[in-house]
């Protein structure tokens, strides 16, 4: 089921420590009152909620011990980045196709209210 769900994508799962933010205010046992773990949680399901043909989908996040999360997202291989490396993009088509394609994607997250801050070859799949 979770093939037909991803199409032709693998599952990418990254994990991270979520820091205590400094203006969070703690309770009578030391610990923040609402530690970032918890607010990351809350715009992770805004995250999930996005579906889109030109974006990755987020699948899930789990939040362990010691505010460590993990998340459960769409994965795919071939990059901008590494395509660009190999000369596979020489057609000029090809190339306006993408960009329209990252436009696309780029514009539904305005729509959503969402920026993403760190736009790169990288993060740009095939």
């Amino acid at each position: 089921m979770a093939t037909t769900l991803l199409g032709n994508a693998d599952i990418g799962l990254f994990t991270f420590y979520a820091s205590v933010h400094p203006t969070d205010t703690c309770g009578n046992n030391g610990l923040p009152v609402t530690p970032n773990s918890i607010k990351i949680l809350g715009r992770f399901q805004k995250l999930k909620s996005i579906t889109h043909p030109n974006l990755c989908q987020y699948i899930d996040i789990v939040r362990g011990k010691h505010e460590r999360l993990v998340i459960i997202t769409e994965y795919h291989k071939a990059t901008l980045a590494s395509l660009i490396q190999t000369g596979e993009y020489k057609d000029i088509f090809e190339i306006q196709t993408l960009a329209y394609n990252v436009m696309m994607g780029l514009d539904y997250l305005h729509f959503k209210n969402i920026v993403h801050r760190f736009l790169s070859p990288e993060y740009i799949i095939e």
